[in-house]
């Protein structure tokens, strides 16, 4: 076995650590960290002073050396947090939630040792709780020490066998130290505790149609499914290759198995062998949005637009909440030169897509480009601006575009010029001339309620 986890396990181990206090918060409120005033910035410096004064005067006061250390952890003080928790674990030593916030805390401090300790002190004082053994397995992964990480991840999941987080790192961890048969056991026997909750976790936005593919598939699918699952997540693309193979010899009418290997001959350029994956797929499941999608996308790769959208507008309709369809169709609308088509997508997409994430940005790009195709640069600015907020990577020939032919000066222009018509119609309101003026300075302003209303 190899003894040394590759750089991205140990990020993705570590990453368990800093979540761990977190979750000692949500989970002990109460407790732990109990504190009325959460947000950072509003412990007063008076109030953490009141606290050490009342430590002072009792150092055996537990409650307020959790709250001190709460307060500390607000204002992101954490060498302070920890001095002050460390002093509540000493008054109250036999309490779980204490020992395992401070264990978290020892980690995140750079301190694997003593964090093991806390976590090993806090096993007995809840032995049916997993959440120490899976803090302790991430700690032992970021020493390397991988026995006993497996180890660890196997004790909290003998406590709770549904507890996914601790399979997921086991599997991982099995697979960096190439036992691909041991994950392939493990998978299966994840799989008999729950099936969709499983595999779920590996895909969290599932949406109710592919939960129902991956529940009714037969185990053995199911297992090379996960696998494949675990290598894409480990960048392995070609054993995940391998893995969907598997999965639509074990069962050809799994059709989330052919709709993936569908994406990897997309991704490989395959196109004839995409479209035979996608049409396996849609004949065991016409409902799957994304082979839909996929099948749009080799259809325009091979010059076949119109069938592009065809299927790309099923996808939109059988997956109403995935924003990436939206984005596609929005992509090939304006490739077809159907910019109001192509607007109308991307601003669904928009809606769709968490705002303030870096997917954001660029469907930002996308609909300030439509809003220029279709003569509407104010709102195009305004989504430029926010494409850049998110940092989207603005091609600079697109903000010489905007800039030659719709300077700023010139929408400062325009809405001036919208000011003084609505003026006029104040005092001559059934001015036809200036109603469509009117209208259409509030079009390229992206008005286009109180365009239709001036025409």
């Amino acid at each position: 076995m190899a003894e040394n986890l590759s750089a991205r396990a140990r990020l993705r181990f570590g990453n368990v650590i800093g979540f761990a206090v977190i979750w000692i918060v949500l989970t002990g409120a109460q407790s732990v960290f109990a504190t009325t005033q959460k947000a950072e910035g509003n412990v007063a410096p008076a109030n953490i002073d009141f606290l050490k004064y009342v430590v002072s005067q009792n150092p055996e006061d537990g409650e307020a050396w959790v709250k001190l250390a709460d307060a500390y952890l607000n204002l992101k003080q954490n060498q302070e947090a920890l001095k002050a928790l460390k002093e509540a674990v000493r008054v109250q030593p036999g309490n779980f939630r204490l020992r395992v916030a401070l264990g978290s805390l020892l980690a995140d401090a750079g301190d694997p040792d003593g964090a093991i300790l806390q976590y090993l002190v806090a096993i007995p004082l809840q032995p049916n709780n997993p959440y120490p053994h899976f803090l302790l397995g991430a700690v032992y992964s970021r020493k390397h020490d991988l026995k006993s990480a497996e180890a660890a991840f196997r004790g909290a999941i003998r406590v709770s066998p549904d507890f996914w987080s601790a399979r997921i790192s086991l599997l991982l961890l099995l697979l960096e130290t190439n036992q691909p048969e041991t994950a392939l056991a493990e998978l299966r026997e994840a799989l008999r505790v729950d099936r969709r909750e499983f595999l779920a976790s590996f895909v969290p936005n599932l949406l109710p149609i592919e939960r129902y593919e991956v529940q009714r598939a037969t185990e053995d699918a199911a297992a090379h499914f996960g696998l494949g699952l675990l290598f894409a997540r480990q960048k392995e693309p070609e054993k995940a290759f391998k893995e969907l193979q598997q999965v639509v010899r074990a069962d050809p009418n799994f059709a989330l198995g052919d709709q993936w290997l569908g994406e990897i001959y997309l991704e490989k350029m395959k196109l004839a062998e995409a479209v035979s994956a996608f049409r396996n797929a849609l004949r065991a499941n016409p409902e799957l949005s994304k082979a839909h999608l996929g099948l749009g996308a080799v259809y325009t790769q091979q010059g076949g637009r119109e069938d592009a959208v065809r299927e790309m507008q099923v996808a939109v309709r059988t997956a109403p909440n995935r924003p990436e369809a939206y984005s596609a169709l929005g992509q090939l609308y304006r490739e077809l030169a159907r910019p109001a088509d192509a607007l109308i997508a991307f601003q669904r997409a928009l809606a769709l897509t968490d705002s303030k994430s870096q997917q954001a940005g660029a469907v930002h790009l996308n609909v300030a480009l439509a809003y220029v195709s279709v003569g509407q640069p104010a709102p195009a600015w305004k989504h430029i601006y926010d494409a850049q907020q998110l940092g989207a990577n603005i091609p600079q020939e697109y903000l010489d575009f905007l800039s030659k032919n719709y300077p700023e000066t010139k929408l400062a222009e325009l809405e001036a010029e919208t000011g003084r018509l609505k003026k006029v119609l104040e005092d001559n309101p059934n001015d036809a001339e200036t109603h469509m003026k009117l209208g259409d300075a509030l079009y390229k302003q992206g008005e286009l309620d109180g365009a239709v209303a001036a025409d």
